[in-house]
């Protein structure tokens, strides 16, 4: 029952309207405006530039003063929630207004600390490397991090051959040219491997994080949600990454048999293209990149002994940040049991490439002792595969509410139509789910 007033101003109780199944009911004491709202503003979002302690506590009482005001038009019960909330950012900010260093945006230790993180970083790197124009390149790196020559900086900085040849404004700007980039690098600086280092001077979420048509169904769960798992195709093209001589004189020992490495009981040629594999991640927005188990590494034609990382990076997860090795590859999305998304007989768009995907950073999982994925009690692989953010950028992607699909596809049509993407389609918890055949879909 909901309190109302009535005409003469007592209280009087109102039945409420019926609610559908699963949907909470408001507390009993809140006098509801409008239950479907939602304040105008986003915690975590953090603006374009960064902000002052002073900035940042200004912000944050201005937000304060948005949610009162939102609550004080649709909630009205909650107002003195909401006022104590705004009088704690105000004194907030009142605490900061004596100290002048609260008005600076730019923190200069706090950038000297991510230049000598990122040292520490490269240098548990570099003790476990052992492929020698891998170490040459990390410890150019460092060498450049100390001297300042690389220092707190927006830009990547590309190294060929132990040596810092040149920057650039974007990953894409370097990616572009690739086979071009690398045939010049070779001609001025002779053979080598590239690897770039990427700007410390970043915005949040700019960071990155440790997520026919391919139709993926939702692997079922006891918590009623489940996981989307996804075919991604993996390439190495080691032409991408480096030149190397077929003398390779000027390189010690180890980089000298660098030609075949043992793999599992046969040779894989390292400094070749590999072998063109499907792997099944979790389809995850929140990685930036994809990743694979050094195992999966090896089978592409990559050993940590004979080929060189691309660079390394620190990644975000839900238990602190780790430095991963990265490893350039080419990765697409796949379709359904190994068929292409695009046809390459008849493709929708002739004058691009036959395939859903490009050059990406692949990170290295390098959490299970033996580098595979680890088995669990019931014999069953767990593995924490993981897509990167490409497979919800490259391709259309649809989803109809309680269809429990996923359509990755070329075209547009290839995702949706009345079959598809029905309409008056609803998703609640606790309603039945169900499994939409595929028979008659044209895909």
């Amino acid at each position: 029952m909901a309190l109302t007033r009535s005409q003469s101003g007592a209280a009087a109780t109102k039945p409420t309207k019926s609610r559908r199944s699963g949907e909470p009911s408001p507390p009993k004491h809140a006098t509801v405006t409008n239950e479907h709202f939602w304040p105008t503003v986003v915690f975590g979002d953090e603006p374009k530039d960064g902000l002052s302690a002073i900035g940042r506590a200004d912000l944050r009482v201005s937000q304060w003063e948005n949610i009162l005001e939102t609550h004080r038009q649709n909630l009205p019960a909650l107002i003195p929630v909401c006022q104590a909330h705004l009088a704690r950012a105000k004194a907030h900010r009142e605490s900061l207004s004596g100290d002048p260093a609260n008005y600076v945006v730019v923190n200069e230790e706090k950038r000297r600390h991510a230049v000598e993180d990122r040292i520490k970083d490269l240098r548990t790197v570099l003790q476990k490397s052992t492929f020698e124009p891998e170490i040459e390149n990390i410890s150019a790196v460092i060498a450049a991090y100390e001297s300042g020559q690389i220092g707190y900086s927006k830009q990547f900085t590309l190294l060929w051959a132990g040596k810092v040849v040149e920057t650039a404004q974007s990953y894409a700007e370097f990616a572009a040219d690739r086979p071009e980039r690398l045939d010049r690098y070779e001609r001025d600086h002779g053979p080598g491997w590239l690897w770039w280092e990427g700007p410390l001077w970043l915005h949040p979420s700019e960071q990155s994080r440790a997520a026919g048509c391919q139709i993926i169904d939702l692997s079922p769960s006891r918590y009623s949600f489940g996981h989307f798992y996804i075919n991604q195709g993996f390439w190495k093209r080691s032409g991408w990454v480096r030149r190397i001589s077929e003398t390779r004189d000027n390189f010690s020992p180890p980089a000298l048999a660098a030609r075949n490495v043992v793999s599992i009981g046969d040779q894989v040629s390292c400094q070749e293209d590999g072998p063109k594999l499907l792997f099944k991640s979790l389809l995850d927005s929140g990685a930036t990149n994809p990743s694979l188990y050094e195992s999966d590494l090896s089978t592409l034609g990559i050993s940590k002994d004979f080929y060189s990382a691309q660079s390394c990076v620190p990644c975000n997860t839900a238990n602190g940040t780790v430095v991963k090795r990265v490893y350039e590859l080419h990765v697409e999305v796949a379709g359904n049991e190994g068929s292409p998304i695009v046809d390459p007989q008849n493709p929708v768009n002739p004058l691009f490439p036959r395939y859903i995907g490009g050059l990406s950073a692949v990170i290295m999982d390098e959490s299970t002792p033996d580098g595979y994925p680890f088995v669990n009690a019931d014999g069953f692989e767990d593995s924490r595969r993981l897509s990167g953010i490409m497979p919800f950028l490259a391709p259309y992607v649809t989803i109809t509410p309680s269809s429990n699909k996923l359509l990755l596809g070329e075209n547009r049509n290839d995702v949706v139509g009345a079959r598809k993407m029905p309409p008056h389609r609803r998703w609640m918890i606790g309603l039945d789910q169900y499994s939409t055949s595929t028979e008659g879909w044209d895909v």
